[in-house]
C-alpha cells in the first residue's frame, strides 16, 4: 500500500512539472507580427524617426555629442531584423548631423558608425519593455576626435546601453526607443573607464509597415 501511495504521489509530481514547463514555455516572451508570432525574421525599415536628438555625454557632461538623425541598415546589404524569439540584430547603426558641445577647438565627424550590433529585448512592466543594445564583437564604436582640448584620434568605445520601449507590449506600426542618460543604472557603456550616457527619443518601424510588439 505504501509503494502505491509513494508511485501516485511521484505521478503527481510528475503531472505538476509538465504543467509548469509547459506553462512557462507558453509565456515565454516573443516577438508579434500583425498579431501572430514571428518565426524567422522580419526586416526593419531603414531609416528611424528620431523624435528627440540622440545624445551621447560624458566626461562628466565635458563632452555631449548630439545627433539629429539615425539609420538601422543602409540598402540591401546592410540589414537589420527582428529575429525570433527575443533579439534585433544590425550591421551596425549610422548616427547624422552630429556635433559636439564641449571644449573649444574639438569637434567630431558628422556621421558616426557602430560595429555591428544586437539588441535583446525583455518584458518588462506592463506595457513597456527594456532593450539591451550591445556589440557583437568587443567594440560598440569608435568615435573620431579632432582638435585640441578632446580625447585625441580614435576613441574606442566598449559595453552596453539599456534603452526602455515604453509601448513595447502593444501592437505598433512604430515602436518607440528611448534612452535613459544619466538615469541609466547601472552604466553599462564606458570609455577610458569613464561613464557614456545616451539619451534622445527614435521610432522603429517594420520595412513591412505591419504593427509589431513583444510580450
Amino acid at each position: 500500500m505504501k509503494s502505491h501511495k509513494t508511485a501516485v504521489l511521484l505521478g503527481v509530481f510528475a503531472a505538476f512539472a509538465i504543467c509548469l514547463v509547459g506553462s512557462a514555455s507558453a509565456s515565454a516572451s516573443q516577438w508579434y507580427v500583425k498579431g501572430a508570432p514571428l518565426t524567422g525574421s522580419t526586416a526593419l525599415a531603414e531609416s528611424a524617426k528620431v523624435e528627440e536628438s540622440i545624445t551621447l555625454t560624458m566626461y562628466s557632461g565635458e563632452i555631449k555629442i548630439t545627433c539629429t538623425s539615425l539609420k538601422v541598415s543602409e540598402g540591401t546589404k546592410n540589414l537589420a531584423d527582428l529575429v525570433a524569439p527575443n533579439t534585433l540584430t544590425t550591421y551596425g547603426l549610422t548616427l547624422g548631423g552630429c556635433s559636439l558641445a564641449g571644449p573649444a577647438g574639438c569637434k567630431v565627424s558628422k556621421t558616426i558608425e557602430t560595429d555591428p550590433l544586437v539588441a535583446t529585448f525583455v518584458t518588462g512592466t506592463a506595457p513597456g519593455d527594456s532593450v539591451e543594445l550591445k556589440s557583437k564583437g568587443n567594440v560598440f564604436m569608435e568615435i573620431e576626435y579632432e582638435g585640441v582640448n578632446c580625447p585625441g584620434g580614435d576613441v574606442p568605445y566598449a559595453g552596453k546601453f539599456t534603452l526602455l520601449a515604453p509601448k513595447g507590449q502593444e501592437e505598433l506600426a512604430e515602436q518607440t526607443l528611448t534612452g535613459q542618460g544619466s538615469k541609466e543604472s547601472p552604466v553599462g557603456m564606458k570609455s577610458a573607464g569613464q561613464p557614456v550616457y545616451l539619451g534622445g527619443k527614435f521610432k522603429l518601424k517594420l520595412a513591412s509597415a505591419f504593427a509589431w510588439s513583444f510580450h
